[in-house]
Parts: structure tokens; sequence; C-alpha cells
């Protein structure tokens, strides 16, 4: 292995970890990939039920087949984008009010806010003096486990937790190493010496242990008031953990 692939293979691996927030984690895309399951399992709920009719949909509809036979290859076939996009408008028509309401949203691309318990736990950290002198990496555990107690918190509560809202969170790691010799899959293989390894045994940057984890909740702006009541309980509770967190010596 020369020094230029070896310098590839680095880069490859960073420039798809840092892939994740700005695209496939994106809070848009996450958002309406929420919205699309809300509307698809409620359409699929009537389907089992044997009425579509009440989602706006007809007997042979593409939708309608394939849950019936998903089995059948040419029925999975014709589940693309310009399938769903092409139906919407049955959708904004159904006669159950939630399907409506969804596709409505989608259609007009007035997709549901969220609050970023991750950037709001940042914020508030910013402000303490013991966190400045903690390390990223340990910061980033304690952050972590502060967003997790925070929303766990929130669930508690009944007067502003329910269907309206919905949490989002997901870990990403740069590289989780195999480290198995002579070749594996599921790990970046380099030759070394005559042998195949995995790259995290002698790349320190691969090697790392980066990751980032996102906490966030999304909720229906048409509850009156719930954004703001959503946002003051986050607050509240993350100075509530941190100071936990640290007092229970997780810096030490």
């Amino acid at each position: 292995m020369n020094s230029k692939a070896y310098i590839s293979l680095e880069q490859f691996t960073v420039t798809l970890f840092q892939l994740y927030p700005t695209l496939y984690l994106h809070k848009r895309t996450r958002g309406v990939e929420y919205m699309f399951s809300l509307l698809m399992s409620r359409v699929f709920e009537h389907i089992a039920a044997g009425d579509e009719q009440r989602a706006g949909l007809t007997h042979n509809h593409p939708l309608v087949r394939f849950f019936q036979n998903p089995d059948n290859l040419e029925n999975a076939l014709l589940l693309d984008d310009s399938l769903f996009w092409g139906t919407l408008h049955l959708f904004q028509e159904a006669n159950d009010p939630n399907i409506q309401t969804v596709a409505n949203r989608i259609a007009s691309r007035n997709f549901y806010p969220m609050h970023d318990v991750w950037k709001l736990t940042e914020e508030v950290a910013a402000d303490n003096t013991v966190m400045k002198g903690i390390n990223a990496g340990r910061r980033m555990k304690i952050l972590n486990e502060v967003c997790v107690q925070v929303v766990n918190d929130l669930r508690e509560k009944k007067d502003i937790w329910g269907e309206a809202c919905y949490y989002d969170t997901y870990p990403r790691h740069l590289y989780k190493p195999s480290t198995t010799e002579g070749g594996h899959p599921q790990q970046i293989n380099v030759e070394v010496g005559g042998k195949i390894i995995d790259i995290a045994s002698i790349s320190p940057i691969v090697a790392s242990a980066a990751r980032f984890s996102i906490h966030r909740i999304y909720y229906d702006d048409a509850k009156d008031g719930l954004g703001n009541r959503l946002e003051a309980a986050i607050r509240d509770r993350v100075k509530v953990r941190l100071d936990e967190q640290l007092k229970n010596g997780v810096h030490g």
C-alpha cells in the first residue's frame, strides 16, 4: 500500500462521516422521512382493514396490490418516487383527516418544526465554567448522556409529551473497526507487509473514537403553544441533568 492510497482511504472515511450530519441526517431530510412514515403507516392500516377507499385509494392501486401481495416482484417494482408523488393528491382527498392533513403539509412543504436538543444542550454547556475545562471526547459523552436523560424526562410529562411529539435520535461513529486479519467485507482492508488488515489498525484518524449523535424532537405546531412549552422544558431539564452529571464526577 503506497502513501497516496492510504491518505485517500482516510479521506474517504472522514468524508463519509461528514455526509451524515449534512445530508443523510439533515433535519429536513429526517423530518420528511418522519412525515412520510406517519402517512404511509396510516394508509396501510386502512388497506389492512380492507378500507383502502378511506385512504383515497382504489382496490387496484399499486400500493394496495403491493400490500396484499408483497412477494410479487412486479408489485414491488412499481414502488418508486413517482408513484408516491402521483398518489399524493389522492391522499389529500382522503376521508381520513389524519392522512389528509399530513398529505397537505407535504404537498405545501409545510413540514413539522423541531427542537434540536443537542444544540440547546450545547448552549447551556457553553455557559458552564466546569465544562470549559473538559476535553472534547469526554464533553461529547456528557452532552450525549444529558440529551438522552432530558428526552426521557420529557416523556414523563404528560402535559407536554404525546402523539404530537416525535423523538429522532441516531448515533454515528467515524468508523467501527473489525480488526479482522486476513480481510473482512465489513472493514476497510489494506495491505501492509503482505498482510491484509483493518485500516483502523494503522490509521490514528480512522481509529479515533470520533462520533456524533442527533437528538431532535419534532412536534405538531397545530397544537397551540406546544413548541414553546417543549423548549422551556428542554432548557430547564438540561440545566438540571448537566449539573447532576458534573456533580457525579463524570468529568473526572
